[in-house]
């Protein structure tokens, strides 16, 4: 006798679809509301972490790629009207070489969509919102054109109950109600964070071909090494390539010394070498993206292998008038400082054994918010303390005159080496004057932000050119709702969520008008940090 099947069939295949259907959709929306939403990035206030509509570029004299804003009309919507092409008219360089840009590119450059990004929504209701999370949230900022709906994302900055001053390009925290200059404490980044605020100053890697704008066309027109910002003051060092193809400056000395000096006038009628100029922002207005600063927290990075010699290799970093030294010995590593009035009258700071050989080693040196760490091979080795480096907060909150720009060098001596994979990068710059040179109405050291219950202060990656909480107007009063909150802040009410991951990276186009963009850029897709 056959036995009976435990599974029965359904009695209408059409229904039983309709049900998996219906269910899909319900958990779908479920999702959507109660988990992660999706926003699209209209501008470049968060750029480069987060890139609104734009134009790419890539260098045709050393072969870096990068992006420039588009600058288009705003309006309440979060979808603006992108064309295909815009006229631009204005001079576009390269971030790393400085060289500019064909006018047939420049001129008329193809835009790009923004990049399309999933936000975790009740994420802070799990957890209160952190320092440096990338938020969305309803803007406060012109009621009477957003009528609180609008969407808009930037970092979170500062949190209840905190006073947040910007000073000299970094953020200070006090929880006093009225601080003094001991009271405000630099706020420092994770790896992970700040690994997404690095800015490109010179990347080695990417090979200048000695073209010039006038002759673009006749490679070898000016000696490469005219496009190099790295000078050696007695020809010890030289430039070339390694057995892999790699460029590499090769140190071959036993008995000399020698110094690699970083000279931002290579690529300074163009571009910005150690200010806060960013290649993003070059279509802002005539004069790229107005007052430059000098930036001198950077991170100096290189691939370092000692095949001979008993010497020492020096990498110098200077912020204001201190020098910082990492010693790279054949056992050893050492972290000096000395005084920019009498440079060669060193202090010892720390030391740790270290052996060094023929096998490369990728070697980072950063003066970072006020603490100056050496890595070797992504470990941290040495890194100075608070009580051995710390700002001046009263002097700094005094001084009215432009710090001068920081050095940067490398020197051999007594040895055999190869450096390659040759960086230099510098962190983001919190800006508190406007493009005139006048304040910002509010968070720079004449006049920081002090934060009540439930507020919230955030401010854009971008800082030149986002229109954050140093200068929204409009204070909140919504009693029927029981917000109120001063003007610059972010009502925590008004928190949508923590921005999670880039889904759809700045998409292509598949037709050529006003077709969406419907091909992702998948190399682009990334966590949100």
């Amino acid at each position: 006798m056959p036995t009976k099947s435990s599974v029965t069939k359904p009695h209408s295949g059409w229904r039983e679809t309709f049900n998996q259907i219906m269910l899909m959709l319900i958990l779908a929306f479920t999702f959507r509301v109660f988990v992660v939403e999706a926003f699209v990035i209209p501008t470049g206030s968060m750029a480069p972490t987060l890139k609104g509509a734009h134009s790419r570029f890539i260098c045709e004299n050393c072969g870096y790629h990068y992006d420039v804003n588009y600058a288009g009309p705003r309006s309440a919507s979060t979808e603006i009207n992108i064309p295909r092409f815009t006229e631009n008219g204005l001079p576009i360089h390269c971030s790393n070489c400085g060289f500019r840009a064909d006018s047939a590119q420049a001129d008329r450059p193809l835009i790009y969509y923004g990049d399309r990004i999933l936000v975790l929504k009740y994420a802070y209701l799990l957890r209160p919102p952190r320092r440096w999370d990338v938020v969305v949230f309803k803007t406060p900022s012109d009621p009477n054109l957003y009528h609180y709906s609008q969407a808009y994302i930037k970092r979170l900055i500062g949190t209840p109950g905190e006073s947040i001053m910007i000073l000299d390009g970094d953020i200070y925290v006090a929880t006093k109600p009225d601080p003094s200059a001991g009271d405000w404490q630099i706020q420092r980044k994770s790896d992970v964070v700040q690994d997404a605020l690095w800015r490109i100053v010179n990347d080695s890697d990417y090979a200048p071909l000695g073209l010039t704008p006038e002759s673009r066309a006749a490679y070898e027109t000016q000696t490469v090494e005219s496009y190099i910002p790295w000078r050696s003051g007695n020809a010890s060092w030289h430039y070339t390539r390694d057995e892999t193809g790699a460029r590499a400056f090769n140190f071959s000395n036993l008995a000399g010394v020698d110094k690699l000096t970083f000279d931002r006038r290579t690529h300074e009628r163009n571009k910005g070498p150690l200010t806060d100029w960013l290649a993003y922002d070059q279509n802002a207005s005539p004069s790229g993206q107005g007052m430059l600063y000098p930036v001198s927290d950077l991170k100096l990075g290189l691939n370092y292998s000692r095949s001979g010699g008993s010497g020492p290799l020096e990498l110098r970093l200077s912020k204001r008038e201190d020098i910082f030294t990492a010693r790279l010995l054949p056992d050893a590593v050492e972290l000096l400082r000395a005084d920019m009035s009498d440079p060669e009258k060193t202090t010892l700071l720390a030391r740790k054994l270290w052996k060094f050989d023929a096998r490369p080693v990728r070697v980072e040196f950063m003066n970072l918010d006020y603490q100056v760490r050496l890595l070797i091979d992504g470990q941290e080795v040495l890194a100075t303390t608070p009580q051995q480096y710390a700002p001046d907060v009263e002097l700094l909150r005094r001084e009215n005159t432009i710090p001068p720009y920081p050095t940067t060098s490398i020197q051999a001596r007594d040895q055999v080496c190869s450096i390659t994979h040759l960086s230099l990068w510098r962190d983001v710059f919190y800006t508190v004057r406007m493009s005139n040179g006048a304040p910002v109405p509010r968070g720079g050291p004449d006049n920081p932000v002090v934060l009540g219950k439930d507020e919230y202060f955030t401010l854009g990656d971008n800082s030149p050119l986002s229109q954050d909480g140093r200068y929204w107007t409009d204070s909140v009063h919504l009693p029927a709702e029981d917000v109120e909150a001063q003007a610059g802040v972010v009502p925590a009410r008004f928190l949508l969520g923590k921005a999670l991951l880039v889904y759809w990276p700045a998409g292509y186009r598949l037709y050529y008008d006003s077709a969406p963009d419907l091909i992702p850029n998948f190399g682009e897709m990334r966590f949100i940090h």
